[in-house]
This record gives structure tokens, sequence and C-alpha cells, in this order.
């Protein structure tokens, strides 16, 4: 061994039986790091970091080396879970989550040395529902850190489960955060989540690529509006329809994953999912909404649209538009941001030209509300582990500053940016979107002819959600008639509302 190598290791040993010596039973907790200075004339001084309770120092006469045993505290981990999936992107072809870390998560740390965040795209796999989180939170380890959906978020703000955020929402704050976003996020005066941006109200994709194609461009809506009916859709369909090579629609019921867009099919009948506000039992067991499963399962039965819905998700219907194999779809804003990432970095390999239009409406119907999947943002759970729950109270004041959040809707762009629900003082959505005609023609559909209740924060709201999922298959399968299924749907999802 050298005398170098020598010495160190004596210094160290000679530390670590100080440190064992002085030590008391019952080590209080580390101080802050102390970045010593040791001088020693025409000798190297060498820093190594090391966990002790006390600062250590320690010269060995004639060594060449003095080791300076510095204390150090060990910093505060925490997780974070962003809901989505790591091969996601923004549409300037950037994975969401390596924009997060990049922006938010490394930013964060930079500026709270004592805090490490794990951050972590995830939930996608689950199909809509919460199943992610559940295991973790039955197993008693959640995450410290969520952001998701409110009705998945609301969930476990309903159980008590999530830290009260009003701690890191004073006044100066609270008036930069939309009103409604802070009221569908409290109970009982506790907010239990801060929602940063809301989902633009859901409407129908076209590739206005494939009507060119076949020189039936002219069958689609027009403006001001951009209504169609449903004799006016399916002429349009047939035009482009060529089973199994494309299909006009498709529609999906395996999981409750996006289905607001599945109802907004139903809206322009007269459907209805609650009377506003009122969440002791659905209303969608009615006439209107019965025509509209009907009339989805003959567009299933004409092969106008995609077979097999029962076996469908979400990620389905993207996969079958950006292949080229379904020419419209719901989810109009995101559908285009995953067009527009695919035209970035060159994974879309059909020709697409998307235009946003209403879903249909029956001739003898005026065209219906708008749907729209409700806000997304951020909240914490309870863990006990108070520096825990403490760093990640600061990493949320942090992510949801006003600033940020619109920085974070410019980088998603028009395709995948929600409606800011935190802004700045002034700020001019126009900023955002410019003079976007879509923008402006979603945002005046809405405001003429409002939203729907879909009840985000009705009780165990995640489980009629699976109710309903089961009731869209049995009845677009024919496995029931439309009436059945909904009767069935009905009296379950009835239960689960008002069960204690």
């Amino acid at each position: 061994m050298s005398n170098r190598a020598f010495t160190i290791a004596a210094v160290l040993l000679l530390a670590t039986l100080l440190v064992s010596a002085c030590a008391p039973a019952a080590v209080p907790t580390a101080p802050p790091p102390v970045v010593q200075t040791v001088v020693v004339k025409q000798e190297t001084i060498k820093e190594i970091p090391v966990t002790v309770a006390v600062p250590v120092t320690v010269q060995v006469p004639g060594a060449k080396e003095v080791v300076v045993a510095t204390p150090t505290v060990a910093p505060t981990k925490i997780t974070a879970w962003f809901f989505g999936s790591e091969d996601q992107k923004l549409p300037d072809g950037t994975p969401i989550g390596q924009w997060w870390r990049d922006n938010v998560v490394k930013p964060f740390m930079a500026e709270n040395p004592g805090i490490e965040v794990d951050f972590a795209m995830k939930g996608a796999e689950a199909g809509g529902t919460t199943l992610f989180v559940d295991t973790a939170f039955a197993a008693g380890q959640p995450p410290d850190v969520y952001m998701d959906s409110l009705f998945r978020i609301g969930k476990y703000g309903q159980k008590d489960a999530l830290l009260p955020l009003n701690p890191i929402l004073p006044p100066e704050k609270r008036e930069l955060i939309d009103p409604q976003a802070l009221q569908a996020a409290t109970k009982n005066g506790i907010t239990f989540a801060i929602l940063t941006d809301n989902s633009f109200p859901d409407a129908l994709i076209v590739n206005r690529a494939a009507f060119k194609a076949k020189g039936a461009e002219d069958l689609l809506p027009k403006g001001p509006d951009r209504d169609w009916t449903t004799e006016e859709f399916e002429k349009a369909c047939q035009a482009v329809n060529d089973p199994p090579n494309n299909y006009c629609a498709i529609f999906f019921a395996k999981t409750p994953s996006y289905d607001h867009a599945m109802f907004c099919w139903l809206a322009p009948y007269g459907a209805k999912r609650f009377d506003p506000g009122v969440y002791t039992k659905v209303t969608d067991n009615s006439p209107e909404a019965i025509a509209g499963h009907k009339w989805i399962k003959s567009m299933l039965d004409k092969k106008m649209a995609v077979p097999g819905p029962a076996g469908l998700v979400d990620d389905d219907m993207d996969a079958y538009l950006l292949a080229g194999k379904a020419t419209i779809g719901s989810g109009g804003w995101y559908e285009q941001g995953l067009v527009q990432a695919g035209q970035k970095d060159g994974s879309l390999k059909v020709e697409w030209d998307p235009y946003m239009v209403n879903y249909p409406h029956p001739a003898d119907k005026a065209p219906g509300p708008m749907c729209n999947l409700g806000g997304r943002g951020w909240s914490a759970f309870k863990t006990g582990n108070h520096a825990n729950e403490a760093a990640a109270l600061k990493f949320i004041d942090y992510a949801t500053n006003a600033d940020l959040n619109i920085k974070a809707q410019t980088a998603a762009g028009g395709g995948l940016a929600g409606i800011p629900l935190i802004t700045p003082k002034g700020w001019d959505p126009k900023t955002l979107y410019g003079d976007n005609e879509d923008w402006n023609w979603i945002m005046r559909m809405a405001k003429e002819r409002g939203t729907l209740d879909m009840g985000y924060t009705a009780p165990n709201f995640n489980e009629v959600r699976a109710k309903w999922a089961e009731m869209r298959q049995a009845a677009w399968s024919g496995d029931m008639t439309a009436e059945a299924a909904s009767a069935e749907w009905e009296k379950k999802a009835n239960e689960i509302l008002n069960r204690k």
C-alpha cells in the first residue's frame, strides 16, 4: 500500500473513531453541510464529505494531505408521478417527460439542493383507471407528488388521502387561479389539488387529406359553426370508407379511458350524464341516450366504424388514425398534437391534414353542448413522512407558478395544450394561441353551447366510469339491447354513487 493510500485510510479510520467516541447514543439531525477551509502551508488540502454528526478535521503531522471530514445531510428524496407514458411527445417531437425533467424538475432541484425528485411518467398503461396508484396506495407506498386529471385525483381527495395545499395558496397566488378550478378541487375548505389547465372541449378530428383524395372535401361541414347532421356524416363516411383498409370512424369501450369523448357522440341526441351538480343518480338511461347508442351500433353494423369496440381503447384510436386506417376520431386537440409530433419527427407515414368539426346531430335536434375531460393538476399524498410532505408541497408550489404554467402550455402547442387555469396578471390568450382559427372556433362553441357536467367530483366516480364501459361493451356489441344495457347501467351506477 502506498504511503498516500495508507495516510488517507488511517485518517478516515481516525475520523470514524473520533465520531464513534464522541457521538451520543441518539444522534440529532445533522446540521446543514459546512464548507470548511483548512490552510496548511505548502501542503495539499483534500476535502472528503462524510456523513457525520459533527465536523471533524484530522491533521497528521508530516502528511502531505490534510483530510477534512465535513458533515453532510442526506437529501430528502420524493417521488413524483405524472400521468402519461414515456413515449408520449409534444408537437415538436420532444418527449413530454423529458420536457418536464429539463424545465421543471432539474431547475427545482438546482434551487433546492436538499431535495431530490424521482420523476416518472406513469399510468397510461392503466387504461384510464387509477389501478397503478391504487396498487401503490394499498402497499403504503403512494407517490409523494401526483399529477393527473381531476377525476382520478378526486378519488383520493374524497378519501382525505391527500395533503391540504392551503399552506401554499396565499391570497396572491389564489388570485391567479381560476376560481372554478379551486372550487372543483376543494372539499370542506381543504384544497387537495391545484389544477393547472383544463382540456379543450372535445371535437372530432377529420383527416381532410383523405376526403381530398376522394374528391369529397365538399361533404365536410363548413364554417362558421362546422356542424353536420348524422345523415350528412354518414354520406361523408361512405366516400372514404374502405374496410378493412380504412374505416370512417372509430369507437372504443374496453376501459373508462377518455370515455367523455364517447359521451360526446350522445350529447347531440340530448343525452346528459347528470343534472348539473346532482350526483346521486345518473340521467342517461333516457330515450335520447338510447337513440345515440343505437346510432353508434348502426354505424358498426354498416362497417363504417372499426369493428370490436369492446376490445378497443383510446390508444387504439390514436394508432388507427395515425396509420391512416381510420379517418375521423374523437379528441380533436389531442389527436392534432399527435399528428403535429408525427410530422415533426417523421414517424407519421401517411398524409394528414387535420380539421376539427362538431359531433353530428340528428336532423330534428339542435347541435348539442360540448364535453370535456376536465382539469388536471398537482396533488400530494399524506405519507406520514413530514420531511417528504414538506418537500412535496415545495415542489408543487414551484410547478404551479403562473409563468411556468404558461411556459408548459406554450411547449404543448395548439394540440396537446389545454386552457391555462393559472395565469399571470394581465395575461392575454393570444400570446399562446394567436389568431388560431380552431382555438377561436372551439372557444366560441363552448361559450355559446356550454359544456356538460360529467360529474368528475361525484362520489366513487371512477367506479361509475368502469360500469359505463361495461354498458357500452354490451350495447355496442349487441350482447344486450341498448334499453336493457342502459337500465342495468343506471341501477349499478346509482348504487355506487350512493354507497356510504
